[in-house]
């Protein structure tokens, strides 16, 4: 019911953000396409497996930090540092569509 009422502003919404973004929107899909290509390789793939694999060792020891708080919610606590800039080793690739 919801989008048979709301449906043209949102047909007319989404058509302005994909018409302003469209350049944006292309970068991405080539990037992602990049990583894909990347990822694809057989080796990879395999490297991918083996860390999904024992990445619940990382997220485990990180629940163990976590602490229910008097309103009986969890909460984790982190020790926030001031922002800082990574290190420049590689010039910044421009994207051009």
């Amino acid at each position: 019911m919801s989008l048979s009422e709301h449906g043209a502003s949102f047909a007319t919404l989404y058509n302005e953000l994909l018409s302003s973004e469209k350049a944006n929107i292309a970068c991405l899909f080539t990037s992602f396409g990049g990583v894909n290509e990347v990822l694809a390789q057989p080796d990879n793939l395999q490297n991918l497996k083996n860390v999904l694999e024992l990445n619940h060792y990382f997220f485990d020891a990180v629940w163990q930090a976590v602490r229910v708080g008097h309103d009986g919610l969890a909460w984790f606590r982190v020790q926030l540092l001031p922002h800082q800039e990574p290190p420049q080793r590689w010039p910044a690739l421009r994207c051009s569509s």
